[in-house]
């Protein structure tokens, strides 16, 4: 495995050391990131006195220390909070958290303890706050029992957060702290993005999932998303304080200047159609997609009359419309008029808000992931829109669709749709339900 001390592609890579309770700081002779570091270990006072910043304005603080407490200044309170509850992967509950300056997060729901992980560790929490642009933020709790720590051969010199040439990052700690448990924890302030685990008492080393990894060797936007982070190492230990023993602040540069890696499946017809697809909606043009629907006309019959799951949407005998294959994510699907596609489509253009950010970026149109299978190639596009009429509570919603895509003759043309508003973050942060159900072939995309 390799390392980088210097650029590649879009990113300078972080490399620093955290300090431990017996360490001190040492100046570094490698140029690139800058890091901050605490002098000493500290007992952790109670969660909302020990809330610390989680967005750039400084106008969001988080504490995970149990019971969990959130912390917003005036204007910076979510419109929205919800805390949803997942199983190895599957939704099993969504809780809407009532809003205060001092918010707890309800310890049931979090998937450890100061003692560590409960149950078989497949527990995750996913808090998001949505509706308000200085509101928006996301924390993932999770158990790392089954993340591996880091091999010896990953970085020689023993420095305490490294990142490979792969993009995977490791962290490491040094303490006579005792514990029951040891929870690391990963911010990313400029998208206003918490990550969180708890780990076995034994280790002093946790390699971050790829999820909740920095993104430097990934393109611009996304490593400027993730280009600055702070690290954090607590002690736990059951009825007593958490100790913090290591902290990080690091800042990376993103040089765009540099040539970016070549993209994956550079010469495959559909991914170069896919990034063209991407640039479009960037702009807001989704009327090139518009152009390319591929529609059917229906006509009713009275097996049609009233409309069924699956079948076409027909409320007289006799009526003919030109009609598109639509699902719905959670509920049914049918063959609808077009021009509610269009609609539809064009309210995703019209009002998405590239200003605006959360857990999987800013608000911008655009491909988020690809399945790529054959008959099963879709686009996952993803924006932060305007609540369309009918859906109450936030004025602004995260929202996903998967497209679906066919070759014909030289072009490519839609031939299919499924929407998700409600639950627009299940297509980008895919669950069991999503991968095994619909996209399988689930993928990244990176422009």
């Amino acid at each position: 495995m390799k390392f980088r001390l210097t650029s590649l592609g879009v990113a300078l890579l972080a490399l620093i050391s955290l300090l431990a309770c017996d360490a001190s700081p040492e100046p570094s002779a490698t140029p690139g990131p800058t890091a901050s570091q605490s002098p000493s270990s500290q007992s952790t006072p109670a969660p909302c006195a020990a809330a610390s910043p989680l967005d750039l304005a400084q106008r969001i603080r988080l504490s995970l220390s149990v019971p969990g407490c959130l912390v917003f200044q005036p204007g910076a309170e979510p419109a929205v909070l919800t805390a949803d509850t997942y199983e190895s992967g599957q939704l099993l509950s969504s809780t809407a958290i009532p809003v205060s300056a001092e918010t707890r997060i309800p310890p049931d729901l979090a998937p450890f303890d100061a003692g560590g992980c409960w149950g078989n560790g497949g527990r995750e929490l996913r808090i998001s706050g949505t509706g308000s642009a200085a509101g928006q933020f996301a924390a993932h709790l999770s158990c790392g029992v089954d993340q591996p720590s880091c091999p010896d051969s990953f970085d020689p010199s023993g420095s305490a957060v490294t990142t490979s040439e792969d993009g995977e990052t490791c962290v490491r700690w040094k303490t006579g702290q005792a514990a029951d448990s040891f929870r690391v924890e990963i911010r990313y302030p400029s998208v206003a993005v918490a990550y969180a685990f708890s780990v076995d008492a034994g280790r002093t080393s946790f390699l971050l999932p790829h999820d909740a990894a920095p993104r430097l060797f990934e393109s611009g936007q996304r490593c400027r998303e993730r280009k600055d982070f702070v690290v954090f190492v607590f002690a736990q230990r059951a009825g007593l304080p958490d100790t913090q023993v290591a902290y990080a602040s690091v800042s990376s540069e993103c040089s765009l200047t540099t040539t970016s890696p070549t993209p994956a499946h550079a010469d495959d017809p559909f991914w170069v159609f896919i990034r063209q697809l991407d640039a479009e909606l960037n702009k807001g043009n989704t009327d090139f997609v518009v152009s390319r629907l591929r529609t059917v006309v229906v006509t009713c019959t009275a097996s049609d009359v009233p409309p069924r799951v699956g079948g076409p949407e027909c409320f007289n005998v006799g009526d003919t419309f030109e009609g598109f294959s639509v699902g719905r994510w959670r509920s049914e699907g049918s063959t609808v008029p077009v021009s509610g596609v269009i609609d539809q489509l064009r309210h995703l253009g019209r009002t998405a808000h590239p200003e605006m950010s959360d857990a999987y970026g800013d608000g911008t149109l655009r491909v988020y992931a690809v399945n790529d299978r054959p008959e099963r190639q879709v686009a996952i596009v993803t924006a932060i829109i305007d609540s369309p009429p009918g859906f109450g509570g936030a004025a602004t919603m995260r929202v996903s669709m998967g497209l679906y895509w066919r070759r014909q003759d030289q072009d490519w043309v839609m031939t299919g749709m499924i929407t998700n508003y409600v639950y627009g973050p299940e297509f980008l942060d895919p669950t069991g339900d999503v991968r095994n159900g619909l996209f399988p072939a689930w993928e990244r995309f990176s422009p």
